[in-house]
């Protein structure tokens, strides 16, 4: 006798392959485990909560695709309605190589050029911006509330060879607005927006800080690598760090 045999391959991957196109926002209940956001058919990041993870009810996330030179064009931000400042959980963002090659033009230190290239990875820097855009453009000037990094190792930054597209992964307590680029190109330009300067970069033994003209007082917080807040300090206009 003939037999017809049917079977079903369950992928641990996103349901959809494309990035997104355009600018996309959708929201989505937080369930256990790997949780993708997904509009008009196109990959708008993943949300993993996992045991420890505070993160819980909806989340709003959105992708923009800007006209940046000082970072790469692709822009995430996930805001959860319950505690958004302190809650917690894994996430994966999504670029393409394209992406990473508009930003590469023109300068010095370049993020990855291919996917064997271990030196580019190395150079990827995670910007977090506190909050949301305040006008909904996703521009790193419509984020009032300051900033931090996220520290990245070559293990968080994968290439998908059936994708073609690039994962990065990290931990944090606290959502915003997550802005990629380079110390180079995002540093700078924090620190000239906002008149801050935070010198040398990067530093071995002491960090100055001086505040932007007119501002007294304030508040830094260092990180370890992997996005623990280690240490936190108070500063005047000019502080001398060791």
């Amino acid at each position: 006798s003939d037999f017809i045999i049917r079977a079903t391959v369950y992928e641990d991957v996103s349901p959809v392959k494309v990035l997104a196109t355009a600018n996309r926002e959708t929201s989505l209940a937080i369930a256990n485990n790997k949780n993708y956001f997904v509009k008009d058919w196109e990959n708008i990041g993943r949300i993993e909560k996992n045991e420890g993870h505070t993160i819980e009810g909806e989340v709003k996330a959105k992708v923009w695709l800007t006209n940046s030179t000082e970072h790469v064009n692709r822009v995430y931000e996930y805001t959860p309605v319950n505690n958004a400042e302190s809650a917690s959980a894994k996430v994966t963002l999504y670029y393409t190589q394209a992406d990473f090659d508009q930003f590469n033009e023109n300068k010095t230190k370049k993020l990855p050029t291919s996917p064997t290239d271990d030196a580019g990875k190395s150079n990827l820097v995670l910007y977090k911006y506190s909050g949301t855009s305040s006008d909904n453009s996703g521009a790193r000037s419509s984020y009032t509330q300051g900033f931090t990094t996220i520290p990245l190792t070559a293990s968080n930054i994968l290439w998908n060879p059936t994708y073609s597209f690039w994962e990065v992964s990290f931990e944090t307590t606290g959502f915003s607005g997550f802005i990629m680029g380079t110390d180079e190109s995002l540093s700078t330009a924090n620190s000239k927006a906002n008149g801050l300067q935070v010198y040398p970069n990067p530093v071995k033994e002491q960090l100055n800080i001086n505040l932007p003209q007119g501002e007294s007082k304030g508040q830094a917080t260092f990180y370890d690598m992997t996005g623990r807040a280690v240490k936190t300090v108070s500063l005047n206009s000019t502080n001398d760090l060791n």
